[in-house]
């Protein structure tokens, strides 16, 4: 039910609920027209960007939903109206409540021994009264200043532990939609569509059909015309989904991390994530999920337009830390030959213009002969990707092409300090 929630509060935010949606919706899901209580959240970029609900059921539950998400959005008066650039960039957080029950206590030890993290509290003194859902439980996890906290919520000044309010504990059934942010748009790559596509030229009709991709991920003033070379072999191909695999430049963890969200956002719009699939491989190779690493990494991020231009299906996103061993993922994802991978690589960077082109070529080399010894001598922060990748081609007998290299200069006429960048196709 969680898909049909989340839609739910999108249409109510832009006002396209009609009496035919609304009758679909409760003959799929009777439960929604029986009274309950909800809260609607919204965040953005992580930060709490409006949050309005209901503590007691008096309405059918699927027009609670609807009335708080308009609440949330336009009427928290911690926050500015939501405008519509923002409807599409907002995580969506639904809580079901259930009824609250009043909790019987004699003291705060008492009371402590009564509460836990998963429970919503509602606080009562005389006509003020507040409540936190259990998701604040993360932010605020001492006893004593969640309640304490709380009392200031309801505008109580007394000792909350003195004064004995009423305190009511609820369970929450919690339905989110996540989406991964864009975060180095405008540095990396345009926000606006217009000046975006002059980045996609559709250079090449070529029958090949890539199985993997070996990119850049600078800015794109700097490398979108070689990244451009790869993606144009994969127009009007067919794929069921694109894994991009890059390097972290922030964060230094174990394992490989996977995007546990739900949609990934672009200036051309939303990629879903084939959450299915990932959960595939998180069983299979134990992924982690390092939130924060995701949202900052840029040799993923700026793939993304590139996949929505020129194939928009579901991608899914791993990050790898620089000394981690790819090599059996890459295998279990190539034995799949509905998935394009995309391994995200810069070369050099910061050499003078001679000695980049020097180190360059045994990048260039290596993946163009597939000469493994070469590759230990090629200079590139994702080598690893790259080596486990041409390991993999190595043994299943596939080919490589590279299709351009060049650096900085190109762009800059600077000679003294340079990044490389190269494209190439497996197929």
């Amino acid at each position: 039910m969680k898909k049909e929630l989340i839609l739910l509060v999108r249409k109510a935010l832009d006002n396209s609920i009609d009496d035919k949606y609304i009758e679909n919706l409760i003959k799929e899901y009777p439960e929604l027209e029986i009274n309950g209580a909800s809260f609607v959240t919204y965040y953005f970029n992580n930060e709490l960007r409006g949050c309005i609900g209901t503590l007691t059921a008096y309405q059918p539950l699927y027009l609670d939903i609807i009335n708080n998400a308009k609440l949330a959005a336009f009427s928290d008066h911690r926050f500015n109206p939501m405008i519509e650039e923002e409807f599409n960039k907002i995580d969506i957080e639904i809580s079901i409540l259930s009824e609250p029950v009043k909790v019987e206590y004699t003291s705060k030890g008492n009371l402590k021994e009564q509460i836990s993290i998963s429970d919503g509290i509602i606080l009562e003194y005389q006509n003020k009264r507040a409540t936190y859902l259990p998701s604040v439980w993360e932010s605020i996890p001492d006893f004593d200043s969640f309640f304490i906290s709380l009392g200031e919520k309801a505008n109580i000044e007394e000792d909350i532990f003195k004064i004995h309010p009423n305190i009511f504990k609820y369970q929450v059934k919690k339905y989110s939609e996540t989406i991964r942010n864009m975060n180095v748009v405008d540095s990396f790559y345009p926000s606006k569509k217009k000046e975006l596509y002059k980045y996609f030229n559709v250079l090449n009709f070529s029958d090949i059909k890539p199985r993997a991709l070996i990119v850049p991920h600078a800015g794109y003033m700097y490398s979108s015309k070689t990244a451009d070379k790869a993606y144009s072999y994969i127009k009007g191909k067919e794929y069921k989904r694109v894994i991009v695999i890059g390097p972290s430049h922030h964060y230094s963890f174990k394992n490989i991390s996977g995007s546990f969200f739900d949609y990934y956002d672009t200036p051309l719009g939303k990629l879903k994530i084939d959450s299915k699939y990932l959960n595939r491989l998180n069983e299979k190779f134990n992924l982690s999920f390092l939130k924060e690493a995701h949202l900052l990494e840029h040799s993923t991020e700026t793939q993304m337009p590139f996949i929505k231009n020129y194939l928009d299906i579901p991608v899914i996103e791993l990050i790898y830390n620089q000394e981690e061993n790819l090599t059996e993922l890459i295998s279990y994802l190539l034995k799949d030959k509905n998935n394009l991978l995309v391994i995200s690589s810069d070369l050099s960077h910061f050499l003078p213009l001679q000695e980049a082109n020097r180190v360059d070529m045994n990048c260039f080399n290596g993946i163009k002969d597939i000469n493994l010894e070469l590759l230990e001598q090629c200079d590139a922060c994702g080598i690893n990707g790259i080596k486990s990748l041409l390991v993999n081609v190595k043994e299943l007998n596939l080919k490589t092409r590279v299709l351009e290299y060049r650096t900085s200069f190109e762009t800059t006429g600077d000679e003294s300090s340079v990044v490389g960048y190269l494209s190439a196709i497996i197929y």
